[in-house]
């Protein structure tokens, strides 16, 4: 099981899997497609949102912070 922890008022996302968290910043937004989750981040250079990570739906929880 894939456990995502967006905090969207710090841009923020935790990534869990098999016991190993990575930590990203400035994430926009999670995008929903037929089959998985797209995870989007503002890249600093260009200010273009770019992809991120791709997870499946069916094998992904999400949690949403808004504070």
């Amino acid at each position: 099981m894939t456990l995502l922890k967006f905090n969207t008022a710090d841009h923020t996302l935790s990534f869990l899997f098999e016991g190993e968290e990575r930590e990203y910043s400035n994430v926009v937004t999670i995008k929903t497609h037929d089959e998985y989750y797209e995870v989007l981040q503002r890249q600093k250079r260009t200010e273009k949102n770019a992809p991120l990570l791709r997870v499946p739906i069916v094998s992904t929880v999400i949690e949403f912070t808004h504070e």
